[in-house]
């Protein structure tokens, strides 16, 4: 990226998020796009080569979806969506 691009970051940004917190046509294509993204969010499905692991793999990895949020407002699924919806956005997402 240009140095152009860097300093204009932070203010496309901002207009970013303004028009999708304040313009509903904005808020419904971003919101039918992150719909269409995560569908219905990545879902355990092993590959693993004995069969007999497979289920408890999934079931394990799903165990650990519920409660991936450590603060307990959404879960692994959720924060799929809020990480597409900042993509979208903010151009960008980071996940800790």
């Amino acid at each position: 990226l240009g140095p152009e691009t860097t300093a204009a970051a932070g203010p496309i940004r901002a207009r970013a998020r303004h028009a999708y917190a304040n313009n509903g046509l904005v808020r419904n294509a971003v919101d039918a796009l992150v719909a269409e993204a995560v569908g219905a969010g990545i879902r355990p499905n092993s590959a693993h080569p004995d069969a007999a692991l497979r289920e408890p793999i999934d079931s394990a990895v799903a165990e650990a979806l519920a409660r991936l949020d450590a603060e307990g407002r959404t879960d692994g699924f959720g924060m799929q969506a809020a990480a597409v919806l900042a993509l979208v956005v903010d151009g960008e997402a980071f996940l800790h």
